[in-house]
């Protein structure tokens, strides 16, 4: 494949097109303003396709006796890659489209007309809404979200690849041929809570497979003790023989970037004006967060869907930019987004907190999971429960699952009707880990005692050892032991005698069937 970087075709373009810049600025004769163009582009042969067949395009003198800019599409869909994702920013299309077809190899001349405008069109003068118009009365309209661009729904690279006075061209995913300029329609008041309780069930039932599979992989239950309908789906997980074939594996990854898609979606058709739009455009970015920290959590090496376009081409090579990506959403979520406790199956103030703790304590960074959970149990807009309510009233759930729980998931949970997101009791115990690495012993007694004054007993003197047990017994079922159990140093003895390999077993497998969709998904290490 003729494929070279981007970033080192943009270099050789920028000195191109300085050294063209000598030349009188007034020299738009179309021979010569096409064959300084297709000069400067002869080194992108990620776009070589488009270049050849504009050489031999005929142009007036009153098409570009204004300049021109030309949107030229990537060869083919082996070319969409991360080079062109270096200068692509998007983060979720204005619209779900399927119009990204695959681009013809040769280009009529109707068709290249088609990508070229009239006039010099900078970065900064292609603002949302702009209705453009190519050479052969093709409509043209530019969405624009921040630094991120579409042009008729297809994605436009982050920047000029060529860009004097006479001319500018951009690289476009895909052509342009077979799209059009529909508005990409926003939400009105009513439609908006139709898509979020839609973006609620898509997580509920991503999260009721992902708490299964925890327990099962950490052993918090057996295989013959869960419903028999789950049996099947989750076998072999429990004994560590399964691969990177696996569906219940397969499920938990997909899903959780279908909600994503899903949330992308939601986000970008929100418009500002809409009711209450920070507060809803928060909820949003923290129920991504969210999602993209429990994948992390589970397969490691993950990568960012920043764009609902198919084929999906990201790469998960990059975790800390992944993390980065997680904390910055959730500090932005964090500014906009209010302390509404009437209605747990939303995201408020407080379960922020909670979800940044928990970054902090997947990273072992002991300072700020202590910072964020004092802040939440010293806020007291929560209580701790007798045992026997705490799944029968509110005061303790901070984030909700809202969907009816299925006979089987139900089954799982000792037949109660609500498997939360986060409750109190986490936040406590994530508090005394805290405490105890950062050798606060009297702090973490203190805490450890009124976790367990609920249930009316003497608190012994906590250790690591105490609060491990503690830990798995408060929060059995609830899908949050394997992760603990890593962070403790203690899986490798609790679950060898299952076929547990610490080094492989640590992270799940990336999914075959996804690896065979985007080509740049990098299979974890001994799978």
């Amino acid at each position: 494949m003729r494929l070279r970087p981007l970033l080192a075709v943009i270099i050789f373009i920028t000195f191109s097109c300085k050294k063209s810049e000598n030349k009188p600025e007034n020299k738009r004769d179309p021979e010569i303003l096409i064959t300084e163009l297709t000069t400067s582009l002869s080194s992108a042969d990620s776009i070589s396709d488009f270049t050849s067949a504009l050489k031999n395009v005929n142009l007036s003198n009153e098409e570009t006796a204004e300049g021109i800019t030309v949107f030229a599409p990537l060869d083919d869909l082996d070319n969409v890659s991360n080079t062109f994702n270096k200068f692509q920013t998007s983060k979720g299309s204005p619209e779900a489209t399927t119009m990204e077809t695959e681009t013809p190899a040769g280009f009529s001349d109707a068709v290249i007309r088609d990508h070229v405008v009239k006039g010099v069109y900078k970065l900064a003068d292609l603002t949302d809404g702009k209705m453009l118009t190519g050479l052969n009365g093709k409509q043209l309209r530019i969405s624009r979200i921040g630094d991120n661009l579409w042009i008729n729904n297809i994605a436009i690279g982050g920047k000029e690849i060529v860009s004097n006075t006479n001319q500018v061209v951009y690289v476009v995913k895909v052509s342009l041929e077979n799209t059009s300029a529909v508005i990409a329609r926003r939400f009105t008041e009513m439609e908006y809570p139709i898509a979020l309780a839609e973006i609620k069930t898509s997580l509920s039932d991503w999260h009721e497979k992902l708490v299964v599979l925890d327990a099962l992989i950490s052993h918090d239950v057996e295989l013959e003790s869960i419903p028999q309908s789950y049996r099947n789906v989750y076998r072999d997980i429990d004994n560590f023989r399964f691969d990177a074939s696996h569906q219940a594996i397969l499920n938990v990854w997909r899903e959780g970037y279908n909600t994503i898609t899903r949330v992308n979606a939601v986000e970008a058709k929100l418009p500002e004006l809409l009711s209450d739009s920070r507060e809803k455009h928060a909820q949003l970015k923290a129920m991504r967060a969210y999602v993209y920290l429990q994948l992390l959590t589970y397969y490691e090496n993950i990568p960012l869907k920043t764009s609902n376009a198919v084929p999906w081409v990201e790469s998960n090579t990059n975790r800390p930019a992944v993390f980065r990506y997680i904390t910055e959403q959730l500090q932005s979520a964090a500014r906009s987004i209010t302390e509404n406790t009437s209605d747990r199956t939303l995201i408020n103030k407080t379960s922020i907190k909670i979800l940044q703790a928990k970054a902090a304590l997947l990273e072992k960074d002991y300072q700020k999971v202590l910072d964020f959970t004092n802040q939440v149990i010293n806020s007291n807009k929560y209580a701790l429960e007798a045992p026997d309510q705490i799944f029968s009233t509110n005061r303790e759930m901070i984030w909700e699952d809202s969907a009816e729980k299925s006979t089987n998931i139900k089954s799982y949970f000792w037949n109660r009707d609500k498997l939360p997101y986060l409750r109190l009791t986490e936040v406590y115990l994530m508090n005394i880990e805290a405490n105890l690495a950062l050798q606060n012993p009297v702090a973490a007694q203190a805490t450890y005692s009124v976790l367990m004054q609920r249930k009316g007993i003497q608190a012994p003197d906590v250790n690591m050892n105490i609060l491990r047990e503690t830990w798995t017994s408060e929060m059995e079922r609830e899908g949050s032991l394997f992760p603990n159990l890593l962070r403790w140093g203690t899986a490798a003895d609790m679950l060898a005698p299952k076929g547990f390999i610490e080094s492989k077993h640590r992270r799940l497998p990336i999914p075959q069937a996804e690896r065979e969709l985007n080509r740049n998904l990098v299979q974890n290490t001994l799978y």
